[in-house]
């Protein structure tokens, strides 16, 4: 009987330890937020790549994709996938389109962007497929994946250089919109819901969450929305954060000269003050 109770005891402990590490593990395959500021106070510096800076706090946080920004002559100059659809109405005819690429890999050659979908014979680019194409080792580019269905849908699409793709989608129907955020390996093809990579906890603070941007490291930046007094997302109480991936350490604040200049001037005229009241308070 004593053997028995032991053994319950220690089948009770194993079943505990085994919960427990289930939570920590799950806990630990979430994104981590860091919060950068209240959207309204948030601005993006270009200089020598994107920064997030918070102009009530001076704080900044590097957060470039490693991406390069694609004009159409450098899209048409890379000889990208293309697709060929039916034009015209009462005379059809065929024509070929290319991608035309927002975003390019330096690394890899990586491009995402738009092609025509086909469903508009006479405004070939007022419906189109949103997605990427990877470049093979010999230079070629392979087909053009396309991740949404052209019709009734808008995207935003990012792409940093670790070839991760982010795209968010809006679908609208008789219900209202559907907003769909999905991460995607372009190198696998992999893909993963934002739902999937954030704690449950902080999706339930918020309404919405906005994709802002997509980090060289892989982080996601993105505007929470909190619900208002009618309990819909109200963007005037919106917060920015950067979520990090797991295994990745959180992102260090980083000098932004425009308001080191301006927290130099600030010590400088308090110096003056100081130096002023003690004259003013010496005897004659």
């Amino acid at each position: 009987m004593r053997w028995e109770f032991g053994a319950s005891v220690l089948r009770a402990i194993t079943f505990v330890t085994a919960a427990l590490a289930v939570d920590v593990a799950s806990a630990a395959s979430y994104y981590t937020p860091t919060y950068v500021g209240r959207d309204r106070d948030v601005d993006s510096s270009w200089d020598g790549g994107r920064k997030l800076v918070d102009r009530t706090t001076g704080v900044a946080y590097d957060v470039d994709s490693g991406a390069i920004a694609l004009d159409a002559p450098g899209s048409a100059a890379l000889d990208l996938p293309k697709t060929t659809i039916l034009r015209g109405g009462m005379y059809p005819f065929v024509e070929t389109f290319a991608m035309r690429g927002y975003w390019i890999n330096p690394n890899t050659g990586t491009v995402v962007g738009m092609i025509p979908s086909g469903a508009s014979q006479a405004l070939p680019w007022s419906s189109v497929f949103t997605g990427y194409a990877t470049r093979d080792e010999d230079g070629t580019y392979s087909d053009f994946q396309r991740l949404t269905n052209g019709v009734g849908a808008d995207a935003t699409i990012l792409l940093n250089s670790a070839d991760q793709v982010l795209i968010r989608t809006v679908t609208w129907g008789s219900s209202g919109a559907d907003i769909e955020t999905r991460l995607i390996d372009a190198a696998t093809g992999i893909a993963t819901s934002l739902r999937d990579l954030i704690d449950p906890e902080f999706w339930g603070r918020y309404g919405r969450l906005d994709v802002e941007g997509l980090t060289a490291r892989g982080d996601i930046l993105v505007s929470a929305i909190p619900s208002g007094d009618y309990g819909t997302p109200d963007s005037s109480l919106a917060e920015i954060f950067i979520l990090t991936p797991p295994g990745v350490a959180a992102p260090t604040p980083i000098p932004e000269p425009s308001l080191l200049w301006l927290a130099a001037g600030s010590i400088a005229l308090g110096l003056r003050a100081r130096r002023r009241g003690r004259r003013d308070r010496s005897p004659a």
